[in-house]
């Protein structure tokens, strides 16, 4: 009889723990489907007119992407710097000198380009 009534009691406690673990589970899907809301700061940032381009792609705590100065000679002609290194809270900071590029705000990403200007690129 105690053999059964042990029995019954781990059973018992084997399911309370699977039903929590299986509730934390689903926890953590919901709360990782609120941090990918559309507010995140991932995705691609451009800016684009006749004579210069930018395109930024952010992942994660990651940045790259180039701009692209036209020089109105065809396409290959142009000229092209790529950019690389890390996102610092909302700072774009450059991989290779260590100097923020670029400051995220909302939907927008505000670069320092090569000529000194801040170029205000939208995320698409």
């Amino acid at each position: 009889m105690k053999k059964a009534l042990y029995f019954i009691v781990v059973i018992f406690f084997a399911s309370l723990l699977m039903a929590s673990c299986g509730q934390s589970s689903r926890n953590e899907e919901s709360s990782s489907k609120q941090n990918s809301s559309p507010s995140s700061k991932d995705g691609t940032y451009r800016y684009d007119d006749s004579s210069f381009g930018i395109e930024i792609r952010i992942s994660g705590q990651q940045f790259s992407g180039f701009h692209k100065v036209k020089l109105g000679m065809g396409s290959e002609f142009d000229l092209t710097e790529r950019y690389y290194g890390i996102v610092r809270g909302n700072e774009l900071i450059d991989g290779e000198y260590g100097v923020a590029l670029g400051v995220i705000d909302g939907n927008k990403l505000r670069f320092l380009a090569p000529t000194g200007q801040t170029i205000s690129l939208r995320k698409e």
